[in-house]
């Protein structure tokens, strides 16, 4: 027995040993696969981790240098409804409302699409009867003729207003060109200077997303030229397109680089063309505003219009004259339906709808 257990070596130090060599190796094999999951991967695995890394390095620094990539995203105008027959303004607005399609000569050339809707009630109304204006202008993507922009096109006929809806250049049936930060503006001011040319009433400006950075920057202009417009809505707003790409779910995935590295944010946003800051321009507009969020918004945070009341109110003697509501449940598209929404818009244009001093 003892010369078979010699000759096997089980019991002897050197296979007491050797066991115990192959246990460390087994475990240092181990701990050194946990510490080091990139080599422990397979070799496919490493080259689409490294793919990946390489995208979300690159992707911010490629659409930073690239003005066709900030246009497309910023603008969205290519993410359209097929088929969209403007011209047909019933079939959008149904039998209980009314109005007509028509074209305004832009003045970089071109034509801007735009509907006229009517006061509820009324067939063939005319701008100069008097009543309030609203000139809207929509946020990215789609066009004028989108299931929540009609439903506030009929909320507001339903509170005796005329609405002028607006589609840029680049957008709907209007011209095809590729929209920018100063084409858009173009059209949003041409449009309300040949409102202003018809109209005897109050004329009242409305913003939706990214329609609220144009009708800053449109109302700018205005108020510089001495023709303010009598009122502007601010809905959902931001303050500036680098404000709202920290929040946005296209900028999410590099947030947290946008928010803790500022010089990298500086590199990305020098870049950006597609600006329209509202948060410069804002003070610049002697209009009285009315801004209304959701806090419940997937896309902008509702801390931007509250930054951009608060802004705008300390460099104004008057502060009443800015109004921020913050609604709830209604989310980035559906604050139309939200119950409060007509007596916040009737109140405001009864009380702040005259001509600025």
């Amino acid at each position: 027995m003892r010369q078979r257990g010699i000759a096997s070596g089980k019991g002897s130090p050197q296979a007491r040993g050797s066991r115990g060599q192959k246990k460390l190796i087994a475990k240092g094999d181990h701990q050194y696969g946990k510490d080091n999951f990139f080599l422990s991967c397979g070799l496919p695995s490493r080259l689409w981790l490294l793919l990946a890394v390489a995208l979300y390095v690159l992707t911010p620094l490629c659409i930073s240098y690239s003005s066709n990539a900030q246009r497309a995203l910023t603008y969205l105008n290519y993410a359209a409804p097929p088929f969209s027959n403007l011209s047909d303004i019933s079939s959008y607005l149904g039998p209980d409302h009314s109005g007509r399609a028509f074209f305004v000569n832009a003045s970089q050339s071109g034509q801007i699409g735009t509907w006229h809707v009517y006061p509820k009630g009324e067939e063939v109304p005319s701008l100069s009867n008097g009543k309030p204006v609203v000139v809207y202008f929509h946020g990215n993507a789609g066009n004028r003729g989108l299931r929540h922009r009609v439903g506030l096109y009929k909320l507001l006929a339903n509170l005796d207003y005329h609405i002028i809806a607006v589609d840029y250049r680049g957008f709907g049936d209007s011209s095809a060109i590729w929209p920018t930060n100063e084409t858009v503006v173009s059209d949003a001011f041409d449009v309300y200077q040949w409102v202003r040319q018809q109209a005897t009433g109050p004329i009242f400006t409305w913003g939706h997303s990214l329609g609220t950075g144009v009708s800053v920057q449109a109302a700018s202009r205005l108020c510089a030229q001495g023709t303010c417009p009598q009122g502007v809505v601010l809905e959902s707003a931001f303050m500036s397109i680098e404000s709202a790409a920290t929040t946005h779910p296209l900028g999410r995935p590099w947030s947290w680089i946008l928010r803790f590295y500022p010089s990298i944010a500086d590199l990305f946003f020098q870049q950006w063309t597609e600006q329209l800051n509202s948060l410069a321009t804002i003070t610049s507009v002697n209009s009285p505003l009315l801004l209304v969020h959701s806090k419940d918004d997937f896309y902008i945070s509702y801390k931007e219009s509250e930054r951009l009341a608060s802004h705008a109110q300390e460099h104004r003697s008057d502060r009443s004259t800015v109004e921020l509501h913050l609604l709830e449940g209604h989310g980035h598209n559906r604050i139309v339906y939200a119950e409060s929404l007509p007596a916040l818009v009737q109140n405001f244009v009864t009380t702040r709808g005259k001509p600025p001093k």
